[in-house]
C-alpha cells in the first residue's frame, strides 16, 4: 500500500489529489459519453477553481519527482473482503441445499495469527442456520467446509497452537414448546479444512436437564450421563475466547438481524469488512485511545495513496474505454476558460464502482469532511457515467514536497466530548535532505466519535500528505 521514506505531497493546487484537481468540482452531465476512443462525446463540467498553493516557507522550492512505493504484504480486512463476497455470491449459486435456502446472511470472524482469519457465513436454510467457514491467510481465502450446522451463537477458540470453532443450536419441540434439545458442535480447524471435533447434545425440559447424548458419526450416538457430559465440555470450557457471536439476543430462535446480499452485495462486503476489522481489534485486545486513533490515521493514510494520490487505483485502468471531459473554470484568474481531460474506465481491482469508492471512504471521514471543499477537490480525479467509473488520464503521476523523514503523534487534546484534536509533528533530517537545519512543522487533525465508530473531521492538504507515505509514530 505504502510508504517511501519522502513526505510526498502533491505539487501546485492539486495538492491532496494526485491528479488534475485544482479544487472543488461540481459535475453537470450534459451529454452520454461513449467509451470509444475515436468517437467519445463530451461531458461537460463545471468547476469552482480554488487558487491555493503551499505557502510552508521552510520548504522553499516544491520538487515534483516519481516514486516507486513499497507494498505491504499484508493483506487488508477490505481487500479479503473483496475477495470473499465475490467467492460467496459464486458458491451462493452452486449450495447443495440451495433451494431450500434464503439470501439471508450473517457474517463471523476471529483473527487467529497476524494476517489470518477464520470467516463463517452464516445462511438460512429450512428452519435452522447453515454456513461456510473460510480461512484467509496470506492474501488467500480457502473455504474450509460448506455444512457447518451454525445455530444461534458461535465462538472461535484457541488451545495453545489448536483453534476451534464452537457453535450452539436450540431445538424447541414438545406439543407446548417446554422441550428444548440444545446441540453443541466443536470444530477442529486447520490450514485447510475443518471437522468436528464433539459434537453432543441434551434435552432440557422445565428448565432442567433430563438426557445427553454424544455422536459419534452419521447417525450413530449414544447416551451419555450428566458426569460425563460435562467433563466433555469442561475440556474447552478453559480456552480463550477470540471472538463470539449471538444471531438470536431475546431468545425467539429467529435471526435478530441479517443481509440481503442479492439485494445489496455492497452491504455484505462491508459486513465482512466490519467483521475482520473486529476480529482485528479483539485480537490486539482492548485499543488505547492513542492506538485507535493511529489505526484510523493508517487506514486513511492508505486510502489516499492508493485512491487519492492513486498510486494503486491508477494501475487498473483500460486505457482502450475512455471519455472526454469538458471542465469549465468558474471562479479565480481563470474564470470562464476550459480544459479537456481524458478519463479511462477503472477496469479491475477491490474499487471499481463510485459507491465503492464512496463506502471505503465512509470508514474513515465525517460526512462533513466528505463534503468540504477539500476532500471534492481531491476526488475530481473521478468521473463515472453508466454506473462505471473513470480515472482521468494522468492520475497517479503526481510528485510531492520533500522533506520529511517521521511523523508523531504527541498530544490527544479533547475539547468536547466527541471531538479529540491531535497535535502532530512532521520531521526532517537535514542530513537526509541536505538542508541547512532539520525540518520540523506541526499541524492538528480533528477527529469525531460518531455513531459508527472514530471518524477524521478535519485534515489539512499537509497532513494528508504525510499520512499518505508515512506511519504515525505515537509519542503518548
Amino acid at each position: 500500500m505504502k510508504k517511501s521514506m519522502g513526505a510526498l505531497l502533491l505539487a501546485g493546487a492539486a495538492l491532496l489529489c494526485g491528479c488534475q484537481s485544482r479544487g472543488s468540482m461540481e459535475s453537470h452531465y450534459t451529454e452520454e459519453a461513449h467509451t470509444n476512443e475515436t468517437d467519445s462525446e463530451e461531458i461537460y463540467t463545471e468547476q469552482s477553481y480554488s487558487e491555493e498553493t503551499c505557502t510552508d516557507e521552510s520548504q522553499a522550492g516544491v520538487q515534483t519527482t516519481e516514486f516507486t512505493s513499497e507494498v505491504a504484504e499484508l493483506t487488508t480486512p477490505e481487500q479479503y473482503a473483496g475477495m470473499l463476497s465475490d467467492i460467496w455470491r459464486e458458491k451462493w449459486e452452486k449450495l447443495p441445499n440451495r433451494e431450500m435456502s434464503l439470501p439471508q446472511a450473517n457474517v463471523f470472524s476471529g483473527q487467529i495469527s497476524q494476517d489470518d482469519y477464520l470467516t463463517v457465513i452464516v445462511y438460512s436454510s429450512y428452519a435452522k442456520n447453515m454456513a461456510v467457514a473460510y480461512r484467509l491467510s496470506g492474501g488467500e481465502v480457502t473455504e474450509l467446509d460448506d455444512d457447518i450446522q451454525a445455530g444461534f451463537q458461535l465462538e472461535l477458540l484457541r488451545d495453545g497452537n489448536s483453534i476451534y470453532l464452537h457453535t450452539t443450536t436450540p431445538f424447541v419441540g414438545g406439543a407446548a414448546g417446554g422441550v428444548t434439545e440444545i446441540s453443541d458442535l466443536y470444530y477442529s480447524i486447520s490450514e485447510d479444512k475443518i471437522q468436528t471435533d464433539l459434537n453432543i447434545s441434551r434435552t432440557e425440559y422445565g428448565g432442567e436437564s433430563t438426557s445427553y447424548v454424544r455422536y459419534s458419526g452419521g447417525d450413530s450416538y449414544e447416551q451419555i450421563t450428566a458426569e460425563e457430559y460435562i467433563k466433555l465440555t469442561e475440556n474447552y470450557a478453559g480456552f480463550e475466547e477470540l471472538n463470539m457471536l449471538r444471531l438470536d439476543r431475546d431468545g425467539n430462535y429467529i435471526n435478530d438481524s441479517y443481509i440481503l446480499f442479492e439485494e445489496n452485495p455492497e452491504q455484505l462486503k462491508a459486513a465482512i469488512a466490519a467483521s475482520l476489522n473486529t476480529a482485528e481489534d479483539i485480537y490486539g485486545q482492548e485499543m488505547s485511545e492513542s492506538g485507535e486513533v493511529v489505526k484510523l490515521l493508517q487506514g486513511f493514510g492508505g486510502f489516499i495513496h492508493d485512491y487519492i494520490d492513486c498510486k494503486l487505483i491508477s494501475e487498473n485502468t483500460d486505457e482502450n474505454d475512455m471519455i472526454s471531459v469538458h471542465t469549465i473554470i468558474s471562479n479565480g484568474m481563470y474564470a470562464g476558460e476550459s480544459y479537456e481531460q481524458t478519463f479511462f474506465r477503472i477496469e479491475s481491482g477491490e474499487i471499481t464502482t463510485m459507491p465503492e469508492l464512496e463506502n471505503r471512504l465512509s470508514m474513515y471521514v465525517t460526512e462533513s469532511f466528505r463534503n468540504s471543499e477539500q476532500m471534492t477537490a481531491s476526488l475530481s480525479c473521478y468521473a463515472e457515467q453508466d454506473g462505471a467509473l473513470y480515472l482521468a488520464e494522468n492520475a497517479g503521476s503526481g510528485g510531492g514536497l520533500l522533506g520529511v523523514d517521521e511523523v508523531y503523534l504527541n498530544v490527544i487534546e479533547h475539547p468536547d466530548e466527541s471531538t479529540l484534536l491531535l497535535h502532530m509533528n512532521a520531521f526532517g533530517s537535514k542530513e537526509n535532505w541536505e538542508l541547512d537545519s532539520d525540518f520540523s512543522r506541526d499541524f492538528t487533525i480533528a477527529l469525531k466519535r460518531t455513531e459508527d465508530g472514530l471518524r477524521i473531521d478535519e485534515c489539512g492538504e499537509f497532513a494528508c500528505g504525510c499520512l499518505s507515505w508515512h506511519d504515525v509514530i505515537s509519542e503518548i
